[in-house]
C-alpha cells in the first residue's frame, strides 16, 4: 500500500518481460449498493518484470482503498 487508492503488487518470482496482462475488479463497502468503482494501471511504464502499480478509486472518482481489490496477471 503506498497510499490511499494506490498500490504496489510485487510479485514472488519476476517474469521474464513485461509484456503481460494485468486484469482485476474492485468494489467499496458493504453498505453503499451499486455505486461504480474503477480499477486501474498508475502507469504503463510502471509495469516491471518483478512488480505494477495499481489506482483502485471510488465511485466519486478519488483514489480510495476499497473494500475489494482482486488482481491476477498473466505472462511469461
Amino acid at each position: 500500500d503506498d497510499s490511499t487508492g494506490n498500490f504496489t503488487i510485487n510479485f514472488a518470482t519476476s517474469l521474464s518481460d513485461t509484456e503481460y496482462a494485468v486484469c482485476g475488479f474492485t468494489n467499496g463497502t458493504s453498505s453503499d449498493g451499486n455505486n461504480t468503482y474503477g480499477i486501474y494501471l498508475n502507469n504503463h511504464s510502471l509495469m516491471t518484470t518483478s512488480s505494477v502499480k495499481l489506482i483502485t478509486q471510488t465511485s466519486a472518482g478519488s483514489d480510495g482503498d476499497n473494500l475489494v481489490n482482486c488482481i491476477t496477471i498473466h505472462g511469461n
